[in-house]
C-alpha cells in the first residue's frame, strides 16, 4: 500500500497535469457518481489536499473528489489515455494532459465544506509531517503527549491518530535511525531517546517524499545505483533486508511479525 510520502507526490503530479486550466473533459466510473461529470467540467482544480493515505481534490466550483487508494488505486498521467489493464476510475483532462485513477475503490464527490465530516478524515487526526513540516521540537511536544506514552511503537507507529501516513516500511526505518527497540513504549524512552524518534519520525518521511521513497543514506544509494543495483537493493537503511549486514555494526538485520506486518530491525542497534 502506497504510503504518505507516495500519496503526496502523486498530489503534487495531479496538481502540475491539471494545472490552473478549466477540466474539459470528466469521467466516472461508478454510476452514482455520474452526476458529478456535469458539475465539474470547465471548473478548475485549486489544490489537492493529503490526509495520511488519502488525498482530496478541491475545485473551484465548490465540491471536492476524496479518494483512497488502498492497496491497488495507482494515479497515472499521460497526454493520451494508455493501455494499463487496470480498470479506470476516474478521468480528469485539462491543459492538454490527462490524470487518471486505476483500480481505487473508494471515490466520493461531495461539497467542499463536508470535506471535515468524512469518516477517514474525522478519524485520521495524527500529525501531519509532509504538510505542516513541524520542527524537530514541535514534533517531540507532539509525541511527549500522555496519550501516546504507553503503546508499543511498533503498533503506535501504525496509527494514523499518531503520525498521518506513517507506514509499514517508514516504521522500520524511524526505528532503525532512532536506535529504538520495535517493543518499546514513548514513556519507556529517554529525553534523548525521544528527540531521536521526533527527529526521525521528521526527517524519515520527508526524505522519502523528496527522493522517490530512499530512507537510506542518500550518498550511499547513489553510489550504489551506480554500481547498478536494483532500487530495492539500494532504498532502505533495515526493512525488506533480512539477513544483510547492518550499515552501521554489521549485525544481520532481522525480519519479526508486528501488528500483522513485517518488520526488519538490528538487535544490536536496537537493543531492548
Amino acid at each position: 500500500m502506497p504510503e504518505g510520502p507516495e500519496i503526496r507526490r502523486e498530489a503534487d503530479q495531479i496538481q502540475d497535469a491539471l494545472g490552473e486550466s478549466a477540466i474539459t473533459e470528466i469521467f466516472f466510473k461508478f454510476d452514482h457518481l455520474k452526476p458529478a461529470e456535469k458539475i465539474l467540467k470547465g471548473s478548475k482544480l485549486l489544490f489537492v489536499q493529503t490526509v495520511g493515505k488519502g488525498f482530496i481534490l478541491h475545485f473551484d466550483c465548490g465540491y471536492s473528489i476524496y479518494g483512497h487508494n488502498q492497496l491497488y488505486g495507482k494515479w497515472m498521467f499521460a497526454p493520451n489515455i494508455p493501455e494499463s489493464g487496470r480498470e479506470l476510475r476516474l478521468k480528469l483532462k485539462s491543459n492538454g494532459k490527462y490524470a487518471l485513477l486505476y483500480s481505487a475503490s473508494e471515490i466520493q464527490f461531495l461539497p467542499t465544506e463536508e470535506v471535515p465530516e468524512i469518516p477517514f478524515v474525522k478519524n485520521n487526526s495524527g500529525l501531519d509531517v509532509l504538510n505542516a513540516r513541524p520542527s524537530i521540537e514541535e514534533t517531540l511536544h507532539y509525541i511527549s503527549q500522555k496519550k501516546f506514552q504507553n503503546k508499543s511503537l511498533s503498533a503506535l507507529l501504525l496509527d494514523q491518530k499518531f503520525v498521518l501516513g506513517m507506514g509499514n516500511y517508514l516504521r522500520s526505518e524511524v526505528l532503525f535511525l532512532a536506535k529504538i527497540h520495535p517493543d518499546k513504549t514513548i514513556g519507556e524512552l529517554s529525553a534523548q531517546k525521544k528527540k531521536a524518534l521526533a527527529k526521525y519520525i521528521n526527517l524519515v518521511m520527508i526524505q522519502a517524499y523528496e527522493h522517490k521513497g530512499v530512507t537510506n543514506d542518500l550518498a550511499r544509494a547513489e553510489k550504489m545505483k551506480n554500481r547498478k543495483f536494483f532500487f530495492e537493493d539500494y532504498r532502505f537503511w533495515a526493512f525488506n533486508r533480512e539477513n544483510a549486514p547492518c550499515y552501521i555494526c554489521q549485525t544481520s538485520i532481522k525480519r519479526i511479525e508486528k501488528n500483522a506486518r513485517r518488520l526488519y530491525f538490528c538487535s544490536k542497534c536496537q537493543r531492548k
